[in-house]
């Protein structure tokens, strides 16, 4: 009987250092790669009067850029207006609701990746009444 338990306790403690040794190593998670690229705004709604801002009644080119190394570039007509490291997280909103969240470090909130295909990124400010932007990719990615 002895021996039973003594094999049970060993298999045991094989589990749990296996489970240590293959467990989060630390490393930072990759970014999508569909959202590696640059960006160029298009249009904002939003707000509490629901107001939409287009890129072609402004006199500016807004772009954003997110690079493999987790590197967020905001330009405004080709000045960096902001850059800073960012990540993607899978988490709660608006209740029970799971969503793809943007997080740049520094930023003031978090945007919520409404979609993301090869050609067009929707982002939506985390907050209530806030705005949702629409950016074309500029190609070549």
């Amino acid at each position: 009987m002895k021996r039973i338990e003594f094999l049970i306790a060993l298999a045991l403690a094989s589990c749990l250092i296996l489970s240590i040794q293959c467990g989060d190593k630390g490393t930072e998670p990759k970014p999508p790669s569909g959202l590696v690229g640059t960006w160029q705004w298009v249009v904002s709604c939003g707000g509490f009067a629901y107001q939409c801002y287009y890129a072609d009644s402004v006199d500016y080119t807004r772009l954003i850029t997110f690079r493999a190394d987790s590197t967020y570039i905001e330009t405004i007509d080709n000045a960096t207006v902001f850059s800073g490291r960012f990540s993607v997280v899978r988490k709660e909103i608006w209740g029970s609701d799971t969503a793809n969240v943007l997080v740049i470090e520094g930023y003031n909130f978090e945007l919520i990746i409404d979609s993301l295909t090869i050609t067009t990124l929707v982002l939506t400010d985390h907050c209530y009444d806030c705005f949702v932007g629409t950016y074309y990719r500029l190609f070549p990615i």
